[in-house]
């Protein structure tokens, strides 16, 4: 999956919400399969949320659908799970969106601020928490085991290119 040399994913660079659900589609990660047709029309929305956050240069190269909840001070998981649209953006910054009618709910977390991934999957199901140095902006995924692996995979590997290519710039300084 990742180029040699680069550790990115080997795939087109997306600007557009289509672009970004079509990228999830292809690597099973845009929610339930047997709801990719009446998911479409919400996950395009979420995704258009996030088109409208990139910068002007801007574009994503990991994106995918899962149902997320916040995390309270303790740690513990708050709230009911609602879906979002997730995408890593080539500048190093995660974007996530949820679509509501009259109400946008578009937030984002640079990798830098991320400090840990951890994913905690069974059988069956699975959570992916992202915590961040601060704790301000912690987030827990819910899903499916299988996508639970498949976005740790695609988020670990691109917060380790990230970080070497960072690593480079401060050694060039």
């Amino acid at each position: 999956m990742a180029t040699a040399g680069t550790g990115r994913l080997k795939t087109r660079k997306m600007k557009t919400a289509a672009g970004m659900y079509a990228f999830a589609r292809e690597h099973k990660v845009a929610g339930w399969p047997l709801l990719w047709k009446p998911m479409a029309w919400i996950a395009k929305k979420h995704f258009h949320n996030i088109e409208a956050s990139l910068a002007d240069e801007e574009t994503v190269v990991v994106a995918f659908l899962s149902k997320m909840r916040g995390l309270t001070e303790e740690g513990a998981p708050k709230g009911r799970a609602k879906w979002y649209a997730f995408a890593l953006g080539d500048s190093g910054t995660l974007y996530y969106a949820r679509w509501r009618p009259f109400h946008l709910d578009s937030l984002r977390m640079s990798l830098d601020q991320v400090n840990t991934i951890n994913p905690d999957t069974g059988l069956i199901k699975g959570k992916l928490e992202i915590q961040t140095m601060q704790g301000t902006q912690d987030i827990t995924m819910e899903w499916f085991a299988p996508q639970v692996r498949r976005v740790y995979d695609f988020l670990n590997n691109e917060k380790h290119t990230y970080d070497k290519l960072r690593h480079q710039v401060d050694l060039d300084d």
